[in-house]
This record gives C-alpha cells, sequence and structure tokens, in this order.
C-alpha cells in the first residue's frame, strides 16, 4: 500500500520535460536537445561605470546566509587601463588584488542555462610569475580555476559551466552566476594582466544537464572511492564492519562510580580546582564529545528539493524511504543499499560512534536512534514552528503575543514522557536564533506585541514625544508613529541605546523564564541546554538573563579554535557552563565546489578536529563539543536554505571521512586528561591552556669532549640541518606535513625555523598572528596551537626542530635594515624573560626542541639574550642548562669573508652551548675556516655551518651573478665537517621562505614555490655525508691540513681532510677533481677507495701502490672523497 501511495504521489508531481517517471516510482533524465544558441562574447567598456549596485546573497560559514547591495562592480588593489569591447587591463601595486563584476556589467546574459563553458585568454604582462584565480560566484560555492602564468605568457583558459548549478544551492535560477570574480597573486608589488575574449560557448545538442549521479555523487568529479555500484556498496559495507570489529573503541569516563553524588540523572558540577563537568547518573565525570543529525529522516535541513529540478538528476533513488514532502535524501537511499535495512543502517551507526571515540548524540538524531542508544543523546524542541506568531520574516516569535506560552505549554508537555530517560542528557530549545533589539524592530509588523512593549519603553526612556525628536532629530507627530520607527531609517540610533538595551532585556526575560520554567513542570530531571546561539557574543543583558534560566549555555563556535577571549565572555556573563552545539570544516575535494567562505583539505580537516577539541577542552567551563554533522550535505543543496557542503563524517553514499575518523579515535577519552589540566582561570599567558602533545625523540646534550652533540644514551648525534625559517608561518598543518615527511625521508635529522612571521602585524597561515596587539606577552591562542602541531608532526618523525623564538635587536638597527623588512623585534629584556619564560613552560615536555638566539643579528644588546636564555632555562628546563640546548644564529658572511660565527661574541657565554656559522650567500666564502677557528676555541664547544649558500639563489642576492647550485652546497658541507663541525644545514631557496600561490616572500628571490623545491639535487645528497661519517665514525675526526703533500689550495681547489684518532683511516675531500699527492702513510698494508658524494657510493677498493691519487673525473663540479684504510671492508652506508 506504501509504494502505490507513493507512485501515486510521483505521478501527482509535474515535472519538467527532462524528467521521466519509472514504473517502479523512480526518475530518470531524459537527454532532450537543448536551444541552440551562439557563442556570447563580454562587452568590458561599461566596466568604467562603478557606480550601478545590485543585490547579492552571500553563503556564511557555519550556515545561514547574508544579503548585501553592491557595487555591480567591485575593486580591491588594482587600477582599470585600457578598457575596450575586447578586455581589460588590470594594473596593482599589491601582492593580492581583486576585482569583481556582474554578468549584467559585461553584457553578458543573466541565465547562462543554454552556455556550456566559458573560455578567455590571459596575458600576463608582469616581469614576474602571476597566479590568477578566475571565478564564477554563486550564493553558496565557486566554480573556479587557478592558473600560474610565467612572466609574459599568454593562456586560453576554459571553465566548464556545466556545474554551475551547484554553485546555486536551491535558488529559483541556478544557472545565474552572482558575479565573476579574478584574483591575482604575485610575487613584486607590481603586476599586469590581461584580460580578454570572454565568451560563452553554447550546449551541445547531447549534453546532459545533470550534476549528481544515481548515488548524489557530483558527476564531474573524481576521488578516492567514489561509488559506481550496488556492489561497491556492499563491498564498503564488509570492509567496514571488519574494521569496526577490530577497533571497538570506548569514550567512557575513567572515573569509577560515585566519584561524584550520583543522582540518577545527568547535572553539571564543578570540580575541586573550580572546572565544570557533566555528572553521570551513578556520578562520574562526563565531557561530552559527539556529533548531531544521526538521522536517515532528513527533515527540511536533510533533503533537497526535486520538483521542477529533474534536470539537476542523472537518476533520483528508487528507495521510497528516501522521500518527504520537501524532497529527497540520497544519503538515505544510499544507507539502505549498503546495509539492506534502517535496523541494521542504525546498528551499525551507534557500533561506529563507539568505535570512533565518541559519546554523545547531539541534536536532531532519529527518535529511534535515541531509543535504541546505550551512549548519552540530547532532544530538541522548536518554539518558532508558529508563522502567525513570527517577528515578521525572522526565525524568532514575538514572545510577547498572548498565545505564545499556552503554545510552548502545549509544546513542552511532550517533554513529560521522557522524565525517567537516565541517557538523557538534556534538551535544546531552538536554534541560532536572532535577538538583537535593532533587528526584531526593522522586521516587526506594526501591530505586532513586541512594539507595544516598544512603545512603553520609549515613554519610560524619553517622557515625551518631544523629548524623543530632540534625541533622534526625527518629526514623530505622536508615540503611535514612533514606536513603528526603523532604526535604518534614523539619523543616528546612540539615544536608542538604553531602549534597545531594556527592549533586548525583557524579550530575553520572558522567552528564557517561560521555556525553562514550562520544561522544568514536565521534566524536573533533565538539563535545560539552552537556545543554541551563534558565536558572536550578544550583548550582555541577554547573556546574563540566559545565564539565570539555562543549566549550560550552547553556543555553536565556527572557528578554526575557539576564540578565547570571546569564550570567556559567554562564561563571565553567564556564569554557566558551556557546550559547543556546532562545528566543522569544510572538505575541499572534488567532491563538490568549494563554499564562498573556504574549504580545506583532508590533513588540514583531521588537524584541525583534534586542535579544535583539545583547545576548547582546555578551556575550565568547557563542558563539550559536538561536530556538525553526521553525513554530508546534498550536493544540490538542503530546502531550507542551499548548504550543500561536505561537512559530515560519513559522505553522501555513507562511506566514512578517513581522517576525521583518525582524529576523532584519537580525540576520545583525551578531552578528559585536556580538560583535567585547565587552569581555574583557563587563560595562561593570554591564550587557552595548551593539552600536553606527546615528545618525539631524546633531548640532546654536548658530548664530554665538547666537540659534538649525542642524545641521551650517549649516540653520537649528527646535525643534517634543513633551513625552513618560515615553516610555522607560511605552511598549514597539512602543508608541514607534507615537508616533513619529505625532510624525513632525505634523512635529515634537524629543521631549523623561525616561530614568528616577519612582521608582529602579519597573520599565520590560519588567519591569526602570534601576539594580540603586537605585544610578546599576549600570545594568540590560534597561532600557537598551530605551532604546538607541526611541532608534534615533527617529533612523530624523529625530527628536531632548531627553533629562533624571534629575531632580536635595536630599533636602531632595525631602522638601517635595507631589506625594510622590518622584521620582529624584542629589545625589552624582561619582556624577552617573560617570553622565553612562556616558550620554556609551553613546550616543556617536548625533547626534540633546540633554542637558536639571533638570527642574522650582531647583538647590541646582551641582556635581551640572557634573559630570553634565562626565561627558556628556567621554564623549560627547571632552571638546568643541561636540560636545555641553546645556540646563536650570527649574521651572515655575504660581505665579510670567511663567515661569522656566535663565537666571536658569545663563546664564553654560559647559556651558550654550542656556536653557530653563517658563511652566507657569496662566492669565495671559505667555512672551513672559521669552522677551525671555533674548534680552537676554550672551552671546547660543537658548531656547524648553520647558514651557507643557499641552493638555486642567487650569488650575492643578484640574478645576474648566477645561482648556487648542488655543488656549491656539497662543498660548505664537506668543507665544514671535515673541518671539525659536528654536521651542517642545507638550504634550499625555494624551501627558506615557503612561497606559495599568493604568498611570496617580498624581501626573497623567488625562483620555485616550497613544494617544487623539495627536490632540489643538493637536498638529496646531504644524506650520503650523513652516512659517510657515521660509517666512519666522524667523532673520533681530527681535522688534519699536514696529510697533503703540496699546497692544500683555498676556494675552489680546496683539499680538506681528517684522519680518525687512532690513524687507521684517512678522509680527503677534493673539489673539482684534482690531483692528489699524500705524504707517506704508517707502515702496514693501506687500502683506498673513492666515494661519490652526488650518489653516495663507493668505487672499487684498491691495495694503495703509490701516493699519487687520479679522481674518477675532474673539472668544476668534480667533487670526490679519497678514503684510505687499513681494512679493505668498505663499511655498509646506512640508508635509514
Amino acid at each position: 500500500m506504501h509504494s502505490f501511495l507513493w507512485i501515486l504521489m510521483i505521478l501527482c508531481t509535474r515535472y519538467q520535460p527532462e524528467t521521466a517517471v519509472n514504473a517502479n516510482g523512480s526518475m530518470t533524465v531524459r537527454t532532450d536537445s537543448l536551444p541552440s544558441t551562439t557563442p556570447r562574447r563580454a562587452n568590458w567598456v561599461a566596466l568604467n561605470d562603478t557606480a550601478r549596485s545590485e543585490l547579492r546573497q552571500q553563503a556564511l560559514f557555519g550556515g545561514g546566509q547574508q544579503q548585501e547591495r553592491s557595487r555591480a562592480v567591485r575593486m580591491w588593489g588594482l587600477s582599470v587601463e585600457n578598457v575596450n569591447t575586447e578586455g581589460v587591463r588590470l594594473r596593482t601595486d599589491t601582492t593580492y588584488a581583486r576585482l569583481e563584476v556582474s554578468p549584467a556589467q559585461l553584457q553578458l546574459p543573466a541565465n547562462w542555462e543554454t552556455y556550456r563553458e566559458l573560455t578567455l585568454t590571459l596575458h600576463n604582462t608582469s616581469a614576474h610569475p602571476l597566479t590568477v584565480s578566475s571565478q564564477l560566484v554563486g550564493s553558496r560555492s565557486v566554480l573556479l580555476r587557478t592558473d600560474t602564468l610565467l612572466a609574459d605568457q599568454t593562456k586560453r583558459i576554459l571553465i566548464d559551466l556545466r556545474d554551475l548549478p551547484i554553485t546555486a544551492g536551491i535558488a529559483p535560477n541556478p544557472y545565474a552566476p552572482g558575479f565573476l570574480r579574478w584574483v591575482l597573486t604575485g610575487v613584486t608589488s607590481h603586476q599586469q594582466l590581461h584580460i580578454r575574449k570572454l565568451t560563452l560557448h553554447p550546449m551541445r545538442a547531447t549534453d546532459s544537464r545533470a550534476v549528481v549521479d544515481r548515488f548524489g555523487q557530483r558527476i564531474r568529479g573524481n576521488w578516492p572511492g567514489k561509488i559506481t555500484s550496488v556492489s561497491d556498496l556492499h563491498r564498503a559495507a564488509q570492509a567496514e564492519e571488519a574494521e569496526l570489529k577490530a577497533q571497538p573503541g570506548s569514550a567512557q569516563s575513567p572515573d569509577a562510580p560515585g566519584t561524584f553524588r550520583a543522582t540518577g540523572f545527568f547535572r553539571v558540577e564543578q570540580d575541586t580546582a573550580q572546572r565544570w563537568w557533566f555528572i553521570t547518573p551513578d556520578g562520574r565525570r562526563f565531557w561530552s564529545f559527539g556529533v548531531t543529525g544521526v538521522r536517515t529522516n532528513g527533515g527540511r535541513a536533510g533533503v533537497t528539493p526535486y520538483a521542477s529540478r529533474g534536470y539537476l538528476f542523472e537518476k533520483l533513488p528508487e528507495q521510497p524511504q528516501a522521500y518527504e514532502p520537501q524532497g529527497v535524501r540520497f544519503y538515505t537511499a544510499n544507507a539502505l543499499q549498503k546495509w539492506g535495512s534502517r535496523e541494521k543502517w542504525r546498528a551499525v551507526a551507534l557500533w561506529r560512534l563507539q568505535s570512533w571515540g565518541m559519546n554523545t548524540l547531539g541534536n536532531w538524531s532519529d527518535t529511534d536512534v535515541l531509543a535504541a542508544s546505550s551512549l548519552p543523546y540530547t532532544r530538541t524542541f522548536s518554539t518558532n514552528p508558529w508563522p502567525d506568531l513570527m517577528v515578521g520574516q525572522t526565525n524568532v516569535s514575538d514572545v510577547f503575543h498572548p498565545d505564545w506560552a499556552a503554545r510552548v505549554d502545549t509544546l513542552l508537555r511532550q517533554a513529560s514522557q521522557h522524565q525517567r530517560e537516565t541517557l538523557l542528557l538534556g534538551y535544546f530549545i531552538d536554534n541560532e536564533q536572532t535577538w538583537e533589539a535593532p533587528y526584531l524592530l526593522t522586521h516587526a509588523r506594526p501591530d505586532s506585541p513586541i512594539r507595544r512593549v516598544w512603545l512603553r519603553l520609549l515613554q519610560q526612556e524619553f517622557g515625551n514625544i518631544e523629548a524623543l525628536n530632540r534625541a533622534l532629530q526625527t518629526r514623530f507627530a505622536d508615540w503611535p508613529m514612533a514606536a513603528n520607527l526603523k532604526p535604518a531609517d534614523l539619523p543616528g540610533t546612540a539615544p536608542l541605546a538604553t531602549a534597545f538595551a531594556a527592549l533586548e532585556i525583557e524579550f530575553a526575560q520572558t522567552y528564557f523564564r517561560t521555556v525553562a520554567g514550562t520544561l522544568k513542570k514536565y521534566d524536573p530531571n533533565h538539563l535545560y541546554l539552552g537556545c543554541r546561539f551563534t558565536k558572536r557574543i550578544k550583548p550582555k543583558g541577554i547573556v546574563e538573563t540566559a545565564g539565570r534560566y539555562c543549566d549550560v549555555l550552547t553556543v555553536n563556535v565556527y572557528d578554526r579554535i575557539p576564540n578565547a577571549d570571546n569564550m570567556r565572555k559567554w562564561h563571565a556573563y553567564s556564569g554557566r557552563p558551556i557546550l559547543i552545539g556546532e562545528h566543522h570544516l569544510s572538505l575541499s575535494s572534488e567532491r563538490t565546489l568549494p563554499p564562498t567562505y573556504g574549504a580545506s583539505p583532508p590533513a588540514v580537516r583531521e588537524t584541525y578536529f583534534e586542535e579544535y577539541v583539545a583547545g576548547w577542552a582546555a578551556m575550565p567551563f568547557a563542558v563539550g563539543s559536538h561536530w556538525y554533522q553526521f553525513a554530508d550535505q546534498e550536493l544540490t543543496g538542503r530546502s531550507t536554505d542551499g548548504e550543500n557542503q561536505p561537512i559530515g563524517l560519513v559522505d553522501i553514499t555513507d562511506q566514512p571521512h578517513a581522517e576525521l575518523v583518525r582524529a576523532s579515535r584519537r580525540i576520545g577519552r583525551q578531552p578528559y586528561r585536556w580538560h583535567g589540566m585547565a587552569q581555574p582561570a583557563g587563560v595562561q599567558g593570554g591564550t587557552l591552556a595548551r593539552a600536553a602533545l606527546p615528545s618525539g625523540p631524546s633531548q640532546l646534550r654536548v658530548s664530554a669532549n665538547g666537540r659534538g652533540l649525542v642524545q641521551k644514551n650517549g649516540t653520537p648525534f649528527f646535525w643534517l640541518g634543513d633551513t625552513a625559517w618560515n615553516l610555522f608561518s607560511k605552511l598549514n598543518p597539512s602543508e608541514a606535513d607534507r615537508y616533513l615527511t619529505d625532510r624525513a625521508a632525505k634523512h635529515f635529522t634537524v629543521i631549523q625555523a623561525h616561530l614568528l612571521p616577519w612582521t608582529l602585524a602579519t597573520p599565520g597561515v590560519n588567519g591569526h598572528t602570534a601576539f594580540r596587539d603586537g605585544d610578546f606577552d599576549q600570545p594568540d591562542a590560534a597561532y600557537w596551537q598551530s605551532v604546538d602541531t607541526i611541532i608534534s608532526l615533527a617529533a612523530q618523525r624523529n625530527l628536531y626542530l632548531a627553533l629562533l623564538p624571534t629575531w632580536c635587536r635595536t630599533y636602531t638597527e632595525m631602522a638601517r635594515d635595507s631589506s625594510n623588512r622590518q622584521n620582529v623585534v624584542l629589545t625589552d629584556s624582561a619582556k624577552a624573560y617573560r617570553y622565553g619564560y612562556f616558550l620554556g613552560r609551553r613546550y616543556q615536555q617536548h625533547t626534540n626542541l633546540i633554542w637558536v638566539l639571533g638570527g642574522d643579528q650582531r647583538p647590541a644588546r646582551h641582556a635581551v639574550y640572557r634573559q630570553l636564555a634565562k626565561g627558556l632555562t628556567d621554564a623549560g628546563a627547571g632552571g638546568d642548562p643541561a636540560q636545555i640546548l641553546l645556540t646563536y644564529h650570527p649574521p651572515g658572511g655575504t660581505n665579510r669573508p670567511p663567515a661569522t660565527s656566535s663565537g666571536e661574541f658569545y663563546h664564553a657565554e654560559p647559556w651558550l652551548d654550542m656556536n653557530m656559522i653563517q658563511s652566507g650567500h657569496a662566492l669565495g666564502n671559505t667555512s672551513y675556516e672559521r669552522i677551525s677557528d671555533d674548534v680552537a676555541r676554550k672551552p671546547a664547544k660543537p658548531t656547524l655551518d648553520a647558514e651557507p649558500c643557499y641552493e638555486a639563489h642567487p650569488v650575492k642576492h643578484q640574478y645576474k651573478n648566477g645561482l648556487f647550485g648542488a655543488w656549491d652546497v656539497r662543498r660548505r658541507a664537506y668543507w665544514s665537517v671535515l673541518a671539525g663541525a659536528c654536521g651542517f644545514t642545507y638550504g634550499g631557496n625555494g624551501i627558506w621562505q615557503m612561497d606559495k600561490p599568493g604568498q611570496i616572500e617580498q624581501a626573497s628571490h623567488f625562483k620555485d614555490y616550497w613544494y617544487d623545491a623539495l627536490n632540489y639535487e643538493g637536498a638529496g645528497q646531504m644524506q650520503h655525508l650523513r652516512h659517510l661519517a657515521e660509517a666512519y665514525h666522524w667523532p673520533t675526526w681530527i681535522s688534519d691540513t699536514t696529510l697533503v703533500d703540496g699546497s692544500i689550495g683555498r676556494v675552489d681547489d680546496r683539499i680538506q681532510s681528517i684522519r680518525t684518532a687512532g690513524a687507521d683511516c684517512f678522509l680527503h675531500y677534493i673539489t673539482n677533481g684534482r690531483l692528489l699527492t699524500l705524504r707517506p702513510l704508517p707502515a702496514g698494508q693501506w687500502f683506498y677507495h673513492w666515494f661519490d658524494p652526488r650518489t653516495g657510493k663507493p668505487g672499487p677498493v684498491q691495495p694503495v701502490r703509490s701516493a699519487r691519487f687520479t679522481p674518477p673525473s675532474t673539472g668544476s663540479g668534480s667533487d670526490w672523497v679519497l678514503i684510505v684504510t687499513k681494512d679493505r671492508r668498505v663499511p655498509e652506508l646506512k640508508t635509514e
């Protein structure tokens, strides 16, 4: 009977001609011919007219839309030149510029339904590479392509328009783009781009307009795991069941029953350290970690409309359960096909949550899921289902309406049936309402009850109409006219501030008193979890009122990290514990088009999830957070507002997003530990109290002879460093993970990086500056939590980090900085101590850190460095210098060969554990001389070249001098180590600055993006030096310039030699394949072979029969290592 009614409903529904109804009730799209059109060329002449404005809709991160009236042409950081019918030339003096144009302004049609693709020609007339993103922006998402054009390059690009409806959500005309946008990012502040021949090309007769396939997936996207058949779903189900059995998981409270008073129901309480917790019915702490929307019944927010939109679907589902009055839900159809029944899906969904470490069913889960759950859950009611009571077109009921309280009573009477449910955490009532008085008065009808209350408040505030008119500069004839005012119509609203606040408080008082009182009347046993505020802090009076009636304040916070200051205000105003009811990060994938507010790749989402929960749990008033939502949204837009993003834990075909599952499992029971460490004040040094992150390799220390470094167990440590100064400020965790993985694979052991961006005002990659208001005493939580993540990633790969806290120099020196970078500086010694203490305390549990002071600096204020070192040591090592490693990065030797060493300034300083030299970026710098000087200093301290010439960097910073190559880098590396250094730091021009499209280091000599520079030739060759040194016991090496008979040369002709302490092995490095003559060897049988620094391969071993040795090749770039030993066996070189 149910199937018959379903078929009848389908047959009675009107569809467009493209849709056919099958006998079983499903729909198939017919490929009918579309009207033929001719290409349509844009006319750019009207671009000079920028006065006309249009009304635009824009999607908001985390839900909803906003309308704004904006110009038909909008420009940021650029000017328009040479406009003609063919195109336009753009010029900008910034590294980021943007142009937005409405289709009408280019004389293009409003409806692009009959067009298949857009083409245009881009010509980069700049002298440097330029990245251009060409975009079609809809109300929900963006259809785009990004191209990087080399200097003077012309490129014709094509954008496929068949996915244009995805950008529109559920807009009435899905083929009407809101506007066209071009975003320009380049390497210099002088960019020029010529855009021309923008043309719309017609659809072909054979083209289908469908954007989703029969499983609800994007047709024109490809990604791992895309479903192509029902068999794929069945195989995925079998594999997942096996995986769930292998990882059952648990997120139970670590407490024993009765740790707190058991009341039989959930409640909230503070522990002895003033941390808020949910308390379970049997008296244990509970921190709620959950997800919303575990359901197959979509409701209005879960389905996508299909009536009159059949052409968007390749085929609609056959399962009647997938349909609801407002639309269809592909997720439901796929889940039923995958698991066979709704009962099996429900059991697996609950099984998943436990396996994934979650412990709560958040808002909007199906009622039968709640009934079957062994996990705590929430229930929800809405007091805004009555159109006749709404404040205009808002989502808020007029609480002053005489019928409202009675209807709330009828609604919440249903709660009485849940009084005895012990797993019920509490009730959410309503969601994301708008509370501010100006908004309510803008939408309230003249006859609405809220107007009568407003009139009373105006009369109380001003007394008579004349006083009101004087204050507002208005001419209201009487009070009724004044009561109907709209804030937007007034010259200013400042005189109404007191009346606005009074209206907000009275509105909130009526609302919360009624809801709380009615709910507790029918269910006194369970918590009132609030109204689910949006994250922007509401007027104080509203939040204070909510705090008087809510047991828990719920706030939906769509931030990368919950803002500490805002969350403190929510708690301070309300006095209540806070539950985050929604958060997520949308997935960047070919599954869909990116939303207007941006999306992130899987690795970033994985890191985000863990960082978000860890950061939030570290606040003492945090009692939980819930991910929004269980399943991805429908690609063609949900029926309420058109949201259409992959934001679920599972996708539209019910396949788990692996990165979120991994993160969720890691989180698991960790919130109990993170929250258990929260400080009562909730804030340390201006930032969220951070949870401890895992340590990595063992702490390094200086060897007994003072010449090298050793690990905790005494194993010698070879410093093979890479220079990644902008690692923390320019790479997100996903990018950093890719970089660190590559460097670990290339057998680097140390990464040198600067903790801060170039300036205090420069935000990091996550949009946050390192300090609030440029004050070292006010670290920004979100910035430093990103740093935490990258440090942890390095530790997981057994990489040490040599961290530069900041540049330290006087303001006078800064003013003379020829690069005009205005680097981050620290000149106050007391502030330096506090900053050092902050870093030491924050990272005291990390054993993979080496601290590098200075940073290209010839010190002028020694107290700054001493106090920074003291702060690091006091907090990070308990005041014990033996438990921390400190060094100093000196200025370069570009203009004062052979190099500069920290030993010139600080060798005798007790805080300095090891020296660094910087041989710099000029030819002729002989690093071996300065290394030898450092080795001779007393007391003995390790030393190394921490900044040699960078590979692919222009010589002396000018391209006309040529670029340094792998040979140049190898020479300085082998010279240094064979002169007595404890290691060497490599540098690549594209790596140190971490340049990427749209983020080019202004002071750099751009050549390659960071990911293209990963495989510079020299970067892969550095490991051969490490393996050679480790195989021949480099801690026993003694540099010896007397081993060669004749001149050992200098620079290009240099021979650098060592002998082992037992004089049983000699190594000689030559740079250009020159003939080598050795002094007589000690008595006995000797053997030799050549080692290739380019490949790391040894040549054949031969007996020594002469003092003269001829290398396998000669000339520039032919560097070799001659190895002479008493043992004819070549030691095996390590490769891992």
